[in-house]
């Protein structure tokens, strides 16, 4: 996700929430093994659903890839999954020192909060993960919000995922996303990529 140029005067937020598979020879009916027919969630919270358990079930391979991942991109001397310019320069570049803080949500998921602060102008970053253990699931935000009295420097080119992945031999990668509203009967249709 890209943003234009802007000096930051006021409290802005970037969302993003991935969620890339490798694509795999599972037929249909192994996918679906467990599915939930119907769910029913207010504030986040399962209230109802026709059936239990995972639409898929992930394999221990792709839990314990997804736990060195957040480990490498979420941990204070990783280096995190976003990037953005700062004053002309990039943000690998400052040399700003992480504070990281995290602390469980309930057995299945950890938040990992990552800040980042430019002593001179007050702005600070803030890249707040949620780690799940029982999904081969990220999700962050990122935050980034000017605590100083003047404006920031200009920031440009804000990218709340920026990062490479890999793969292995000839499986390709498939990305699992929807393309959002436009007041129509499929908003929120999923889709995949490869």
């Amino acid at each position: 996700m890209a943003v234009a140029s802007t000096a930051l005067t006021r409290h802005t937020r970037f969302l993003n929430l991935p969620c890339v598979r490798a694509h795999d020879d599972r037929t249909v009916t192994e996918r679906l093994a467990g599915t939930i027919f119907f769910v029913l969630a207010v504030a986040g919270s399962l209230l109802l659903s026709s059936r239990t358990g995972l639409a898929v079930t992930p394999t221990e391979s792709e839990l314990t890839d997804a736990a060195r991942w957040a480990a490498a991109k979420f941990k204070a001397a990783a280096e995190p999954p976003f990037s953005f310019n700062y004053g002309g320069k990039p943000f690998a570049e400052l040399g700003w020192k992480p504070v990281l803080a995290s602390r469980n949500l309930d057995a299945q998921r950890t938040e990992h909060t990552l800040t980042y602060t430019d002593d001179q102008t007050g702005l600070r970053v803030r890249c707040v993960t949620v780690e799940y253990h029982d999904f081969p699931t990220l999700e962050w935000t990122l935050d980034v919000t000017n605590r100083g009295t003047n404006d920031t420097p200009i920031l440009a080119d804000i990218r709340a995922l920026d990062a490479r992945f890999q793969r292995e031999g000839e499986v390709e990668f498939v990305l699992h996303h929807h393309k959002g509203t436009f007041v129509r009967a499929d908003d929120f249709e999923p889709l995949t990529r490869p």
